[in-house]
C-alpha cells in the first residue's frame, strides 16, 4: 500500500495503495488503519470522508494507541464524522488519561470542574476534578499543579483550606520552569497569599527576575516596582543608600520596557523626570512618556497631557494636552472615564481646544456612565440625562 502511495519500486497510484492499505488494517495493522485515518481526513488521494477517517482513527484508538485516544475524545466533541457525544468524548478521554498521559488526565479534570462540554443537569463535580489534577500535577503537568493551589487555598474539590500545600504546589510549579508559574509564586510570596509569613523580598525578586528570563513580559515590572517602594521607604527614613535601589529599580523597569511592557515605560519616564536612580533628563522623560503613550498604554498618555497642561519636563501646549487627554479617554480602561471628565471641562472652558458644548455634554454623559461622581454631578446641574444617554433641557444660566 505504501509503495504504490509513494511510487517506490511501482507506478504510483493512490487507488490501488489505499485498496492494500485497507486490506492490511481490515487484517488489524495498525499503521494502516492511522494511514486510512489521515488519507481520508485529509482527502490525500481520496475523496474526503470524516466518517472514514473517524471509523479508522478509533479502531487505532481501540487497538490501544494513547494520542489515538486524545483524537477520538476530540471527534466526539466535535462532532467530526460521527455523532457528537459528550459522554463518548470523556470515555476516551478518560481512557488515555487512564493510560497514563498527563494532558489527558489534566483535560479531564478540567470537564469535573467546569462540565464545559454541556451534558444538560450536570455539574461540577470538584473532588473528581481535583483528583484528577493531582494525577497530573505528579505527573509533571504544570497548569495541574496551579490548579491546586487554588483547591488547597480555597478548599475546592479538598475537605479543608491547606495553605502549606497551595504553597507547596505553587513551587513546584515554578520549579518545574514555567515563566507563570514563577511569576504566581513570587506574587503569592510578594502579597502572602497564604498568610504564612513568607514575605522575603530577596526570594520574591529572585523568583520575578526568573520568570523575566523565561519570557514573562510583566516580571520585571514588578521587580521595578518592589523596588522603587523600597527605595522610597528608606528615603523616607533617611537611608543614605536609596539610590542604589533606585538605580536597582531603573535597570527593572528598563529591562522591562525593552521587551514593550507599557507601564515599565511610564514608570522610567517618571524615574527619568525626577531624577530618581538616573542621572535627571527631561527629554527622555518625554520620550518615555511618548513612547509608552503611542503604545496605547493610558497612564504614558494622562501624564503625556498632565506635561503639556502643566509645563512639567516640556514647554505648556494647551491644544497637544487636549489632544492626548482625548486619547486616553478613548482606551477602554476603567481610569478612562477621569480623562473624559477631564476633557468634558477642557471643551466646557475652552481650555486647548475651541469652546464645544456638543463634546462637553458627550463625554459628560460617557463619564458618568462609567461611574464618575464628578460627571454625575455636572450631568445633574446641567440637565444631562446620563442614565437613558439622551439629554434634558438645562436650567436657564446654567451653559457657559
Amino acid at each position: 500500500g505504501l509503495r504504490y502511495r509513494i511510487g517506490r519500486s511501482v507506478t504510483k497510484d493512490n487507488t490501488v495503495g489505499i485498496q492494500w492499505l485497507t486490506k492490511a488494517a481490515d487484517a488489524g495493522k495498525v499503521k494502516a488503519m492511522s494511514l486510512l485515518g489521515n488519507a481520508y481526513s485529509n482527502g490525500d488521494g481520496v475523496e474526503k470522508n470524516p466518517a472514514e477517517a473517524a471509523k479508522w482513527f478509533i479502531k487505532v484508538a481501540e487497538s490501544g494507541d494513547v494520542e489515538a485516544m486524545k483524537l477520538a475524545s476530540r471527534l466526539y466533541s466535535k462532532g467530526f464524522g460521527v455523532g457528537k457525544s459528550t459522554e463518548k468524548a470523556i470515555h476516551w478521554l478518560t481512557r488515555a488519561a487512564e493510560a497514563g498521559d498527563k494532558d489527558a488526565m489534566f483535560d479531564v479534570g478540567e470537564y469535573y470542574k467546569t462540565r464545559k462540554a454541556g451534558i444538560e443537569n450536570m455539574v461540577a463535580d470538584h473532588k473528581r476534578s481535583t483528583d484528577w489534577f493531582i494525577k497530573a500535577a505528579e505527573a509533571g503537568h504544570v497548569q495541574a499543579m496551579s490548579e491546586l493551589v487554588m483547591s488547597y487555598h480555597l478548599a475546592i474539590g479538598v475537605d479543608k483550606r491547606d495553605p502549606a500545600k497551595a504553597l507547596a504546589w505553587a513551587r513546584r510549579a515554578a520549579e518545574a520552569g514555567d515563566a507563570e508559574a514563577m511569576y504566581k509564586l513570587a506574587d503569592y510570596l510578594e502579597n502572602d497569599t497564604f498568610n504564612l509569613d513568607v514575605n522575603d523580598s530577596k526570594e520574591v525578586i529572585a523568583w520575578y527576575t526568573k520568570a523575566h528570563e523565561a519570557g514573562h513580559k510583566n516580571a520585571m515590572l514588578r521587580v521595578g516596582v518592589k523596588q522603587r517602594k523600597l527605595a522610597e521607604i528608606m528615603t523616607t527614613k533617611g537611608y543614605s543608600d536609596a539610590d542604589t535601589v533606585y538605580r536597582a529599580a531603573a535597570d527593572a523597569f528598563r529591562k522591562s520596557a525593552d521587551i514593550g511592557n507599557t507601564s515599565a515605560m511610564y514608570q522610567l519616564a517618571k524615574l527619568y523626570g525626577q531624577g530618581l536612580g538616573v542621572q535627571q533628563d527631561h527629554k527622555q522623560a518625554i520620550d518615555w512618556c511618548l513612547r509608552s503613550a503611542e503604545a496605547g498604554s493610558i497612564y504614558g498618555m494622562k501624564q503625556l497631557a498632565e506635561c503639556y497642561d502643566t509645563g512639567l519636563w516640556i514647554e505648556k501646549d494647551p491644544a497637544q494636552a487636549t489632544a492626548w487627554y482625548l486619547k486616553a479617554a478613548q482606551v477602554d480602561h476603567p481610569h478612562a472615564n477621569q480623562m473624559m471628565f477631564k476633557l468634558a471641562t477642557r471643551y466646557e472652558n475652552g481650555t486647548g481646544t475651541p469652546v464645544n458644548h456638543a463634546q462637553r455634554d458627550h463625554w459628560l454623559i460617557k463619564s458618568a456612565k462609567k461611574y464618575n461622581k464628578d460627571a454625575q454631578k455636572r450631568c445633574a446641574e446641567l440637565g444631562l440625562d446620563w442614565k437613558g444617554g439622551g439629554t434634558t433641557p438645562a436650567p436657564q444660566g446654567m451653559f457657559f
